[in-house]
């Protein structure tokens, strides 16, 4: 989501819940993240608002989970908020730690409202070096390499970033995507999707283009 000239979103998230009522909440959720994204409030101003726009009509047993993630490409800035999703992952193998996680404290939405949900948020912000990959994936990519256990189907899906990291990002993900379907025979039963940014040298960077 453009923000501004200078800043984008990356959003990635769940919805816990089944039924023609919850696949509607994704489409209201879109619709108003794209909404008050246009309004260019802070990280916490919009997940308050969205968290106390969608809580109203939410059906009852679902909640939201969200990564999001502001990028600066001025400053070469992250800014990030997660509200009940898994963590996004950080990878350069010229960094001291070549793969980390990234993660932030919040409930999910539509649990709490009002200051509760707003008390809970906890942001971050990271600066990034050239050779960042920032990634995100659905737990939908984790289920399919490890059906039986989500924590170690996230950890292979880690490893998959990890080992297709010196690719384009677009060849990255479609690799990891790729191998993940590649172990569900049929229809697969959860959302596979997964998104990459990586940071460019500047020697890669043409006249007046952005480092991202």
């Amino acid at each position: 989501i453009s923000l501004d000239r200078d800043r984008i979103m990356v959003v990635m998230g769940d919805l816990q819940g089944d039924g023609p009522g919850a696949a509607l909440m994704v489409t209201q959720a879109m619709r108003t993240m794209r909404r008050l994204a246009a309004q260019r409030a802070d990280l916490l101003d919009f997940f308050a608002r969205l968290n106390d726009e969608l809580r109203v009509d939410l059906v009852h047993g679902c909640s939201i989970g969200l990564f999001a993630a502001v990028l600066n490409l001025p400053f070469n800035s992250l800014t990030c908020l997660n509200v009940g999703f898994h963590p996004a992952l950080l990878l350069n193998s010229k960094r001291h730690i070549a793969l980390q996680q990234i993660h932030t404290q919040g409930e999910r939405i539509g649990i709490s409202s009002g200051q509760q949900f707003r008390s809970s948020l906890r942001p971050m912000s990271l600066q990034l070096q050239p050779g960042d990959i920032f990634a995100l994936f659905t737990d939908g990519v984790a289920r399919a390499l490890n059906p039986r256990d989500l924590n170690a189907g996230r950890l292979s899906v880690m490893g998959a970033f990890a080992q297709h990291q010196d690719m384009p990002c677009s060849m990255m993900v479609a690799k990891v995507l790729e191998d993940a379907k590649s172990h569900v025979s049929g229809r697969p039963s959860d959302d596979i999707c997964a998104v990459a940014l990586r940071v460019k040298h500047p020697q890669e960077i043409p006249s007046g283009a952005q480092p991202v």
